[in-house]
This record gives structure tokens, sequence and C-alpha cells, in this order.
């Protein structure tokens, strides 16, 4: 682990040899670690933004894509103790949080200290690589990490709702009881929701990432925020308004193992009418009929492809992004029912 203390000027050592300021040091820190930064996109929300000039030259030299570097979407993400959570927002699922933190003036290398409240040391996903320490404050570097209980993850559950709490509540219920044999984590993104969504969620026991955001964000925009808070291999979005039949996620498991050249796997969504079951999603031939509200997608993948086109709407998001990943295939047992009681509003909000 890198430790760099820089020289500092105090009554006994007025004339310091060869003093270094703390933008250089941090500058100096950033430049070792510039060839595991994959896209070179970096942000930072620090206090100060003392990595401001290093990231503006860095963010210069990124190739450039529409949308790519926004939303969850960078490389490296410089921030204080206080707004962690809100880089790792930011920050890719593989990349790498910068934490400045205040030190006591008179702090010395005896002294005991407790962790500030909001230290990173104390977040189960980060990995310290590097610690740089200034007169007031101090530099740390995490790579994000799986914790140990989420090594085995297989399947991140993606649901985003706006206003959907009677089928968002069907869903977690059918959640609440899942006894397959796959691990699975929940994320969900709340797109500013009027209804009962949030007491709903609040009531959630167990393990759940949830990402609050404005009623006006678009869907591709939400679902891009979630795909990067994912720590499983395979992740499948679903509508909050579908119930899953049995045996969806070793549908998904065993599709990925069948077809490991497949980054992306449409399921298949049947609406009840009249009292009968119709086969809405979809004969598995054309493209234009990949399902938007029930797929599941390798997230190795989708970050490789630096995600989403946030320029564009959903719809448009998604045909661009299956052109990008190549071939798809549809799985016949990755399936759900809409009940006739549930409107259809994924594309109306998109």
């Amino acid at each position: 682990m890198l430790d760099v203390v820089p020289c500092e000027s105090d009554e006994r050592t007025p004339h310091p040899i060869h003093p270094m300021s703390k933008s250089s040091i941090l500058e100096a820190l950033l430049d070792s670690i510039r060839v595991q930064l994959r896209q070179l996109h970096c942000l930072d929300i620090s206090t100060g933004q003392l990595a401001k000039h290093w990231i503006q030259q860095q963010n210069r030299a990124a190739p450039s894509k529409p949308g790519e570097a926004t939303e969850a979407g960078y490389d490296l993400v410089v921030c204080d103790a206080e707004s962690i959570e809100r880089a790792l927002e930011h920050c890719r699922g593989d990349g790498l949080v910068l934490v400045r933190e205040e030190r006591p003036h008179f702090e010395s290398a005896s002294t005991s200290r407790q962790e500030p409240p909001h230290s990173a040391s104390s977040l189960p996903n980060l990995a310290q690589i590097a610690h740089v320490r200034a007169a007031h404050e101090q530099w740390r570097l995490f790579t994000r990490v799986r914790s140990p209980e989420t090594r085995d993850l297989c399947i991140s559950v993606v649901v985003q709702c706006q206003d959907q709490a009677p089928g968002l509540a069907g869903l977690l219920t059918l959640l609440a009881v899942d006894q397959s044999a796959v691990p699975w984590e929940l994320v969900v993104v709340d797109r500013g929701s009027f209804d009962e969504t949030s007491a709903l969620l609040r009531a959630v026991e167990g393990d759940m990432v949830l990402l609050r955001r404005p009623r006006e964000t678009e869907l591709a925009s939400g679902l891009h925020a979630a795909l990067q808070r994912c720590k499983a291999p395979l992740a499948v979005v679903i509508s909050p308004d579908l119930v899953p039949e049995l045996d969806w996620f070793q549908a998904v498991v065993d599709a990925a193992k069948d077809h490991p050249s497949i980054s992306c796997f449409s399921g298949i969504v049947i609406d009840g009418q009249d009292g009968v079951d119709t086969a809405r999603h979809h004969p598995p031939a054309v493209e234009s009929d990949f399902c938007p509200e029930l797929f599941a997608i390798r997230l190795d993948s989708y970050r490789a492809t630096g995600g989403f086109d946030l320029s564009k709407s959903y719809p448009d998001a998604l045909r661009g992004l299956i052109a990008e990943l190549g071939a798809h295939c549809f799985v016949t047992d990755l399936r759900a029912r809409r009940p006739k009681t549930l409107a259809r509003r994924w594309h109306h909000s998109a």
C-alpha cells in the first residue's frame, strides 16, 4: 500500500527541503494510477476540487461518445468523506474512488484516532490501495470490490419504478418468498414516485440498493445508474408491473451458460386479457421484438460498451445497445405475466 507523507513546515523546520504542495502530491498520485483508468473519464465532486486541473487534462484525452461519462459512468470519482455515497452512484462498477478526509491539526503518529463517521474504510465494497497525507487532510484511494458475502452472487434484479406501487408490492412479495438456489440481489430505481412507493421500499427488509432519482429522469438514465451499481455478473431487468414465473432465475443462468458468446437475453411477457392469457412478447426471431420490460444482460459486456447512449430515448438507446452487443437470443423459460388489473406503462414513461 502506498503511503506518501509530504514535507510540512513547522517552527522547528521553517525552511523544509524541496516542499511539495498538496496539489502536486495529489497529481503525482493520480498520474501513478492513470493506467488503471479504462476510458480516462473522471469527475471531481470534492470541496476545493484540487484534482480539477488534472481531470480536465484526462477528459480532453478521453475518446468522445455521447452520454458515456455521465450518470455513474466515471472511471475515477474524487469526493469528500461526506459525499462517498454520491460518488459511488457516479463511479463505474470497476472504477476508483479518491476520498478526501480532514485531519486534526496536531495529529501525531502515536495518537489513536477514530475513523470519521463517513469514512470510506467502513464501507464493505471498497478496498484501500493508496494513502496520501497532507497538513490538515488526507486522501485515500479505493477500488470497488465485491464484499465476501456477495462474491457468489449470480444475478442482480433491477427494477425501475414511478408511481407503480401496486405492481411493485406484488413483485417484492414474490422475491421475499423466493426459494431458488440462485443467489441474487435487488437494485431499485425510484424516479420520484408520488404514490406509496417510498413507504413500500422503506418496509423492505434485507439487502437492497435503492437509487432515488428526480421525476424527470429518463428511463435509460435511471437504468444505466442501476446497472453500474450491480455486483453480480448478470442483471435481470424487469418492469414492476410484471409477475415472473417460477424458475426465472435459473432460466437466465442456464441461458448464459449455454450461450457464452451471447451478452443479451430477451424474456417473454404474457398479457392477461378478458381472463385469457395471450402471449404478446414475442415470436423469437426479430431484433425489433426484443422485450424492453424483461431481459437479462452480461454486466461486463454492458460496461465495456460504455452503456446506454443517454442522449437518446429509452427505446432508441436499447436498440443501439443491442446492436453494439451483437447477437442476442430469446429465453423461452424467462417468462412473466402482466395481471390485467395493471396498466401497461413502460413505453408510456420512456
